[in-house]
């Protein structure tokens, strides 16, 4: 960090809360536009000004990390891998930088959303069970548990359940209008995202029985297959995009999360007004990490693509194994 400015101490005339803002406002670590830091969007710059008034860490609490049910489009390994654990590191990196101008530093929270989302997407809990306990066992690891620490989704929604089981049709009744409005353009955009997500365990075993014996049908048998395909993936991908908008909708208006984490500023994965996003893949990957396989490049940082990539030209990646696994923790690129 020597030679940035950013990371130089409190300039003349700044206070430490000013100092924080723009540490974590600094492109290194923020992938967001500058103005959604901006106090017009939001209470970020409230919450690290309180923070700073009581000298404690300021908390930054993060809903993601879903989980990684396999698919044979994203990645076979049901475990976190090396692109979890570059995204723990980055985010030990935006601890640092604050601690050079601000001691107590920074804490994320991160909400596990897996086990709460598996009833939507069409998975057991067991998909995600030991998930937890592995990110877990990373940032121990690590050394990285006074700057991570993890809280489940599905346990917040059990110790509200009451409150969320009697809005949750009130929810439903309201949203279905807007879901079934052609000009609702959410849905859309709701729709492609679910159908990487979505439980498609029969279409895949579908797919592979079509690929290794097409000598079996005719041509009118596999048109009629492939398209009967096609219309199951996006028909568990509507039901899955319209459960998740009604869950999402129910545990905002319960105020689920900001009266667990009153004082916390909110973290997305997502950029937008009014939240912090923090950068958890170098800046050229364009997936999450949860959502594809980690390949650690020559230089040290850590890219994380879709695991068929590698599947496509095997001569140019090595996977790397941890004792008694059977998938690879990272692939090197050879």
């Amino acid at each position: 960090m020597a030679g940035r400015s950013t990371c130089d101490l409190i300039t003349p005339h700044e206070d430490r809360a000013d100092a924080v803002l723009r540490v974590l406002a600094d492109q290194l670590f923020f992938k967001g536009a500058p103005e959604h830091l901006s106090p017009s969007s939001g209470d970020v710059v409230n919450k690290i000004r309180d923070a700073v008034a009581y000298d404690r860490p300021l908390e930054i609490v993060i809903p993601s990390f879903p989980g990684r049910p396999s698919s044979p489009i994203t990645h076979l390994r049901m475990e976190p891998d090396i692109s979890e654990l570059y995204a723990f590191a980055l985010l030990a990196r935006i601890d640092k930088a604050v601690k050079y101008i601000y001691p107590p530093g920074v804490h994320f929270t991160i909400i596990l959303d897996g086990k709460a989302y598996d009833p939507f997407y069409g998975y057991t809990p067991e998909a995600d069970a030991a998930y937890p306990d592995y990110l877990a066992g990373l940032v121990s690891s690590a050394g990285l548990s006074s700057v991570i620490s993890m809280i489940d989704l599905a346990d917040m929604v059990a110790a509200r359940r009451p409150e969320f089981d009697a809005l949750k049709p009130k929810v439903e009744a309201r949203l279905v209008h807007n879901w079934r409005d052609p000009s609702f353009a959410l849905r859309e955009e709701l729709l492609h995202t679910m159908r990487l997500g979505s439980n498609t365990y029969s279409v895949n075993a579908a797919a592979v029985e079509l690929a290794k014996y097409s000598d079996k049908y005719s041509d009118n048998e596999i048109v009629s297959l492939v398209r009967r395909m096609s219309s199951a993936a996006a028909d568990r991908a509507r039901e899955t995009a319209f459960e998740y908008m009604v869950f999402l909708t129910v545990i905002k208006e319960m105020r689920l999360i900001s009266e667990r984490f009153p004082t916390a500023v909110r973290g997305t994965v997502h950029p937008k007004p009014g939240q912090y996003a923090p950068r958890l893949t170098h800046p050229s990957v364009h997936i999450a990490p949860w959502h594809g396989v980690g390949i650690l490049l020559p230089d040290g940082h850590v890219n994380s693509v879709y695991e068929a990539h590698v599947w496509a030209n095997p001569q140019g990646f090595r996977g790397v194994y941890l004792a008694g696994e059977y998938t690879p923790f990272f692939y090197e690129q050879i």
